[in-house]
């Protein structure tokens, strides 16, 4: 498993917040997309880059862009996840908004010492200041 330090200026900005990516990516001529697989059982790769065109994506929606693959278009597929160490502790992200981001864990034992709330008979969450964390993304090469 690779593990890559991710700086906010690479974090790509949607209308919610930032963007973390997190589920299947896929390389396709030379560029990352997001790779889903549909009802149909095929690969579909997921752009907001209308410059994809060019590459045989279509119109979606606004701002989306897809393309139907199969697995042998593919360079490499991998899945991403993105976490926060925050005060020495890695935990998993929920979201980023308005300079702040929702950390969460089921582990008891850290959410009397980071001053957790419980959002779910064995979850617990907190919203910190994102200069209070470092991103984390990790990846790991995947098959389909």
């Amino acid at each position: 498993m690779m593990q890559e330090k991710v700086s906010l200026s690479k974090l790509k900005k949607n209308k919610g917040g930032i963007y973390m990516r997190s589920g299947l990516y896929a390389f396709f001529k030379g560029s990352e997309y997001r790779l889903i697989e549909i009802s149909d059982g095929g690969l579909e790769l997921i752009s907001n880059d209308s410059k994809d065109i060019d590459k045989g994506f279509s119109f979606y929606d606004e701002g989306v862009f897809v393309k139907k693959v199969v697995r042998e278009q593919l360079d490499q597929v991998c899945l991403i996840d993105t976490f926060a160490l925050y005060k020495g502790v890695k935990l998993k992200v929920g979201s980023m908004r308005n300079g702040k981001v929702l950390l969460g864990t089921s582990q008891l034992q850290l959410v009397e010492d980071l001053g957790f709330d419980r959002t779910d008979k064995y979850f617990y969450e907190k919203w910190v200041d994102i200069a209070e964390v470092q991103l984390i993304e990790e990846k790991q090469l995947a098959t389909i």
